[in-house]
Parts: structure tokens; sequence; C-alpha cells
């Protein structure tokens, strides 16, 4: 049965790149800066955490301005959740923390994601070879899962 409506006009899909996402996400996916950042005091003794929740606040707001989340570990540290890679940058660069001598470095797991892909295909090639197409997309690292049956190591169709 023919519809006698005229054809509404959709709204313009974005320009896809070869692989089928856009060119927002495949830049997305490329640059890479740390989103959570750990400051540690250097004298353990004198741990950033035992400072006022104000002093830290103030000091971190005169370092790099409005932050997402500043939170006091168990540990001692202090995680900052930043917005911007600039702010990143800055505390990456800091020394000194309200007269306190500390080491900043990124979160050693937050600022990194895992997943698993399940295709036979991708699972028989190198892990070197699979490392080096999927590098673009952000993977750092490339591992297949493995599975020992009658004293067989074989692949198994999943790689994480």
């Amino acid at each position: 049965m023919a519809s006698d409506t005229p054809n509404r006009s959709k709204r313009p899909k974005p320009e896809s790149s070869p692989e089928g996402s856009s060119d927002i996400e495949m830049t997305q996916a490329i640059t890479h800066w740390p989103r959570f950042v750990v400051i540690e005091a250097i004298d353990k003794s004198k741990p950033v955490s035992s400072l006022s929740p104000f002093v830290i606040e103030k000091t971190i707001k005169g370092l790099i301005g409005e932050t997402k989340t500043i939170k006091k570990l168990n540990s001692g540290v202090i995680l900052v959740e930043v917005l911007r890679e600039g702010q990143a940058n800055n505390l990456l660069k800091q020394t000194s923390f309200a007269s306190i001598d500390v080491q900043v470095s990124e979160h050693r797991t937050l600022n990194t994601c895992k997943g698993v892909i399940r295709c036979m295909e991708l699972a028989q090639m190198e892990s070197d070879e699979l490392l080096a197409n999927l590098s673009t997309h952000g993977v750092v690292a490339v591992r297949n899962i493995t599975q020992k049956r009658d004293g067989v190591v074989r692949k198994t169709a999943a790689v994480v």
C-alpha cells in the first residue's frame, strides 16, 4: 500500500570513516590523557591527606582551577579527577603541594580499561600483528586467552 505522506527529511548522519566509526569517535580513541591523577607525599611521615580539606581544595583550585572530584584515600594520597588535559599536565609537573614535597603521577588503573574481543579470526592472529592493527584505536596491550585440554594449550576465540 502506497503512502500519500511526503518524505520527511531526516537528520543528516555524521560522516563516517571506512571502518564505520565517526571521525569524532576516532579522534577520541586516539587521544589519551590521564583523567585521574594521584598526589603523594615524598615523606611518608607527613601524608598529603593530613592537610585540612579546605587547604587541599584551595591549593588545587590555585594550581589548576575547577576539577571534577578530589578525594582523600586511606593510603594517605589525594586522588584528583581533572576535566581537561591541561589540568592533568599542570598537576603532573608539581613538586610541592601546600609546602609538602610531593610526587604526582597518573593513577595506576583508573586511566585504563580492559575489554574482551570474541572472534576466532582475530584470536588466531599473532599478538604483535593484532596490537599493530588495534593501536590506532588506543589499544596498548593484547593477550590471547588460552585453554589447556589433554595437555595441549590452544587459543580460544577470546582476546583481552
